[in-house]
């Protein structure tokens, strides 16, 4: 059980790591990351 707990805080990204990404697919003008928690970040804006 602690294994399962544990192995998805590995896979997870970071902030700077998930607005890289945006930038890459050319969505950074339009997509933005927000941190809010130590463990939450949330993707604001819009695809239309």
């Amino acid at each position: 059980m602690k294994r399962d707990f544990l192995n998805p805080l590995h896979a997870a990204f970071e902030p700077a790591k998930l607005q890289a990404q945006l930038h890459n697919a050319g969505l950074d003008d339009r997509l933005g990351v927000n941190l809010v928690s130590d463990r939450h970040v949330a993707v604001r804006g819009g695809l239309h």
